[in-house]
């Protein structure tokens, strides 16, 4: 096994021990199964490239997506190039196993950074997106621990990365935009 920078703690074995025991019910994990599923953003691209389209119009719908698709590439990147090439923390399934490649590592979640930054980005445009987007990214995040595929520390981890990058992002597009689309973050 590799040195681990972040070790995975005993607490964290338990609560995946007990996790994969609800993982066992049909019914949730058709549910959980479903709801990781949801990590894949390009449906919420998709979905809000439709709504704002119709909110607002063609340019003020691109720019909104090409910032959402920006964060998301992103944070989807330094997750798996920065943080998991780095840690190389083992997921469950491969906790004393020696692994060489992402697949098998855990630290960050993408599934939990992916919509991490695509929650705060859309609370960045609009306030009220946090009713839903914030439980849908808990959700997601819950999902990858029940279905055995990460650690707590990994989600929560993702949720950390995605939300700093959604900030930066929406900080440096605030200050090339607000200029000329006072409106866009509204």
């Amino acid at each position: 096994m590799t040195n681990m920078i972040i070790p995975v703690f005993q607490w964290e074995v338990d609560a995946s021990t007990l996790a994969l025991e609800y993982n066992k019910n049909i019914y949730i994990h058709d549910v959980m199964k479903f709801a990781s599923q949801l990590s894949f953003t390009w449906y919420f691209i998709a979905i809000a490239a439709i709504y704002f389209f119709f909110k607002r119009g063609f340019l003020w719908t691109a720019i909104r997506i090409s910032i959402l698709s920006l964060g998301v590439g992103v944070a989807d990147a330094v997750a798996r190039y920065g943080f998991k090439a780095t840690f190389k923390r083992p997921r469950p399934a491969f906790l004393n196993l020696e692994c060489l490649s992402s697949e098998c590592w855990g630290f960050v979640s993408n599934h939990a950074t992916n919509m991490a930054v695509a929650a705060t980005i859309l609370i960045a445009f609009n306030r009220k997106n946090a009713k839903w987007a914030i439980p849908l990214a808990a959700l997601v995040g819950l999902s990858r621990v029940i279905l055995g595929k990460h650690y707590p520390l990994d989600v929560i981890g993702g949720f950390v990365v995605g939300a700093v990058v959604g900030l930066s992002v929406v900080s440096v597009a605030k200050v090339y935009l607000s200029r000329h689309y006072p409106d866009l973050f509204s």
